[in-house]
């Protein structure tokens, strides 16, 4: 093949766009990969100027070609590329060579690479280098990249508010040497880097050196198992620090509440038990252990119901307890669940749902042993009717009466003594009852005042009953007292009619007698067993001539 041949060969068969031009850069042929890139009829292209297809910054045909201009700007030049868009712009790089025959130029050869594609592919690789470069920048994590030496070669703003170090301190340092200062982590820190560099990948979770010299606790992603370029440059690590302080404190906080309601759910005094959704004990406590016989390892898994209520007579009762708490409700009530050995246990049942995030998961069993209890209540019950006993059959009359003076209970004997029946004083003020009479009324009010101030009265006065008629009463007033607090007064009034009928009898006696003995007409006197005068009427005044004042108290013998 000759040269003519095997150049035409190469032009036709180049992959690049070939022109041939004339010295005035008009065209005189192209090749066919030249006629896919100007996308027009070879005829049309022919015989027109270079210039035509250069496009100025302004987007318009160059009129005029000078070609050394044009030789001297040799590189990237926009042309008319209608394979692309017609009337459309792209982008080309065009080389122009000078063809020489005998030492002279005879026209030139232009080569021409279409790169729309390569600049929209560099222009989607600027792209993703900026997008990467803002989330590095952006990121709320600490990420530092460095060399395979251990030097940092960025440090994105988070490590910067994360470490104290601007990237100006910290880029060219050692990594180890801004956050690993203190002696505590040192060693490690070193072990973790060398670890990063030999085996490509670290995760774990420890504490770093801000530059204040303060501890933060991060979790540390690191990986130089695959070549990271960054800035033109292949980057020998990358590490990423997640500050879990707040996590750590939560996490803390929750293993403290958790540690603190697991405790409380051992040590509390009551039976607590939980439940799933099918009805099956999740936890038994230790409370509850001693209460129903089973242990924990018997108990969880079981059916709840099943333990506690193996009776007939109550197990549809507890079975319906459960179905209406897993269905959001609350139970409480008095009643009967069975012990292992198959006794019967009195309880204070509180049952609640348990919720998680919205959903209903089981329920918790609070059961208060109330065997003493209702043994005690018994007993209460058994004083109160014995006391309601005594002040109703008590033979003396017995008030009661609140902090304002009204009356609150009133006995039988009451009723007896002053004539009013209970249903007709309840509430009424007690003085204004048995006080009615003005002669009384001052001193009634008035030891009523005596009992709330000096705490009790003992007095024996007169009352009045219902049909104003008065009577003679011992009265004995005492405050109620009631959790230290005083609530009240109690009045206790004994009718004394007959014991003061038989003091006025015995005076009349009395009177009698020492009338008698004083004008007796004969001398009359008594002394006491030493023979000491007691008394010396006047008759022996008569007689023996001493007056009753020189006579007592001498011994009879020597008068």
């Amino acid at each position: 093949m000759d040269q003519q041949a095997y150049c035409q060969a190469l032009m036709e068969n180049s992959p690049c766009a070939v022109i041939n031009l004339d010295q005035e850069g008009k065209i005189l042929a192209f090749n066919p990969a030249a006629e896919r890139l100007f996308g027009d009829d070879p005829k049309k292209i022919i015989g027109q100027s270079i210039g035509h297809f250069m496009v100025k910054e302004e987007k318009k045909p160059i009129e005029t070609v000078d070609m050394a201009r044009i030789i001297s700007r040799e590189g990237k030049i926009l042309i008319s590329s209608k394979h692309i868009q017609e009337e459309s712009l792209g982008e080309v790089e065009l080389q122009i060579i000078p063809v020489t025959a005998d030492d002279r130029e005879i026209g030139y050869l232009g080569i021409c690479h279409d790169i729309s594609e390569l600049k929209r592919v560099n222009e989607e690789l600027r792209n993703q280098k900026e997008y990467y470069e803002a989330i590095f920048n952006n990121s709320p994590v600490a990420v530092v990249a460095g060399e395979s030496d251990g030097k940092v070669m960025s440090w994105n703003p988070a490590a910067e508010t994360l470490f104290g170090y601007t990237q100006e301190e910290a880029v060219g340092r050692h990594v180890d040497d801004l956050v690993a200062r203190d002696d505590s982590i040192r060693v490690e820190a070193a072990s973790y880097t060398e670890q990063v560099l030999k085996l490509g990948r670290l995760h774990a979770t420890t504490k770093r050196t801000r530059k204040d010299g303060s501890l933060v606790d991060v979790e540390i992603l690191a990986f130089a198992d695959h070549p990271v370029i960054f800035g033109g440059e292949k980057v020998g690590y990358i590490i990423i620090y997640h500050d879990i302080s707040e996590r750590k404190r939560i996490t803390e906080e929750l293993r403290r509440q958790k540690e603190y309601y697991e405790s409380l759910f051992n040590n509390i005094p009551t039976a607590v038990v939980t439940e799933d959704m099918d009805g099956r004990v999740v936890s038994w406590n230790p409370e509850a252990e001693k209460l129903f016989g089973y242990t924990r390892e018997e108990a969880v898994g079981s059916l709840l119901d099943d333990l506690v209520a193996k009776d007939d007579t109550i197990l549809e009762e507890a079975r319906s307890f459960s179905t209406q708490t897993l269905r959001g409700e609350r139970v409480q009530t008095t009643t009967r669940r069975t012990r292992k050995d198959g006794s019967y246990v009195d309880v204070e049942l509180l049952a609640l749902p348990v919720t998680v995030a919205g959903d209903k998961v089981g329920l918790i069993a609070i059961y208060l042993d109330i065997t003493k209890l209702k043994g005690i209540a018994q007993e209460l019950r058994q004083q109160k009717e014995y006391f309601e006993s005594l002040f109703i059959n008590n033979p003396v009359a017995v008030v009661t009466a609140d902090l304002d003076g009204n009356v609150v209970s009133w006995n039988p004997s009451a009723e007896k003594l002053f004539g009013y029946a209970q249903e007709e004083v309840v509430g009424r003020d007690v003085d204004s009852l048995v006080a009615n009479d003005d002669l009384i009324r001052a001193e009634a009010i008035g030891y009523t005042d005596q009992v709330f101030n000096l705490g009790h009265v003992v007095a024996t006065t007169k009352r009045t009953r219902k049909d104003g008629s008065l009577v003679d009463v011992d009265l004995l007033s005492l405050p109620v007292i009631v959790a230290g607090e005083m609530v009240g007064y109690i009045a206790i009034y004994h009718d004394i009619t007959p014991l003061k009928e038989t003091e006025r009898e015995l005076r009349r006696q009395k009177e009698y007698y020492e009338a008698l003995f004083v004008n007796s007409p004969v001398a009359v006197t008594t002394h006491d067993m030493e023979g000491n005068v007691v008394s010396w009427n006047q008759a022996a005044e008569r007689l023996f001539g001493y007056t009753q004042a020189e006579a007592v108290g001498r011994n009879i013998d020597d008068l």
